[in-house]
């Protein structure tokens, strides 16, 4: 992973939420909050690049929620928004190889990243 040392955070008060740009070639463009208290948010970044979405309840500690191939345009939704007053995301960059996209599932020995691979079958990615 690698690091930038720009952040810019934008306060998105309505929603209850903020985002992280860590790059110039990747930024979430919106968050929009649904009825159901879920939140969309769009991002760009360069067509075939690896970003992970991050979330912080408090900006201290962040919590791997997503890991993403881009298609330039991505359209993500967080379903573990509701019921949470606050709730902060970040977009993190990502290079090197046997990077694996999906959902991230924090566990006591390291996160599971459960990605889909079509009806009732996914690949599990454990420690």
């Amino acid at each position: 992973m690698r690091a930038f040392p720009f952040r810019v955070i934008f306060p998105l008060g309505i929603l209850g939420a903020s985002l992280w740009i860590t790059s110039a070639q990747l930024s979430i463009t919106s968050l929009i909050r649904q009825t159901s208290g879920e939140v969309i948010l769009d991002s760009t970044a360069t067509a075939n690049a690896y970003y992970r979405i991050d979330t912080s309840p408090d900006l201290t500690t962040w919590t791997p929620f997503i890991t993403v191939k881009s298609e330039g345009k991505d359209q993500l939704l967080d379903t573990a928004s509701p019921g949470q007053d606050r709730r902060y995301y970040r977009a993190v960059p990502l290079s090197g190889t046997n990077i694996i996209t999906g959902d991230h599932l924090k566990t006591d020995r390291g996160d599971a990243i459960l990605h889909p691979i079509g009806h009732a079958s996914v690949l599990v990615s454990w420690n």
